[in-house]
């Protein structure tokens, strides 16, 4: 049941053309990243929402985001050197998520929204 919805995403990615992602890759990779940032921002804050009360993520033990910023700052340089703009941004979205989550963990949840 968990394999799911990776499978779907799996199989969708497939049928995209190959002509389509080389065309999205040619693109400026530091739009990239700022495009995955802002998905970042605004992915955080529809998860927050109505479900202030309910998000368990920020229960996590400090290592998760430790390991997620290790992780998103690989994919931004890595996808930076190959010119791999959508790695770039995935690792850009992940980044910015987790800095926001960290934020709010350690006593900011006075935000704007």
């Amino acid at each position: 049941m968990i394999l799911l919805p990776v499978i779907l995403l799996m199989f969708g990615y497939t049928r995209i053309p190959e002509g389509t992602i080389t065309d999205a890759q040619g693109s400026n990779g530091l739009g990239w990243v700022f495009f995955g940032m802002m998905v970042g921002v605004a992915y955080f804050m529809l998860s927050e929402i109505g479900q202030v009360a309910d998000n368990r993520s920020y229960t996590a033990n400090i290592f998760t985001d430790i390991f997620a910023f290790i992780g998103s700052g690989w994919l931004i340089t890595r996808g930076s050197e190959l010119d791999e703009g959508i790695i770039a941004f995935i690792g850009a979205a992940i980044f910015t998520i987790h800095t926001f989550q960290f934020i709010w963990k350690k006593g900011m949840p006075n935000l704007p929204f």
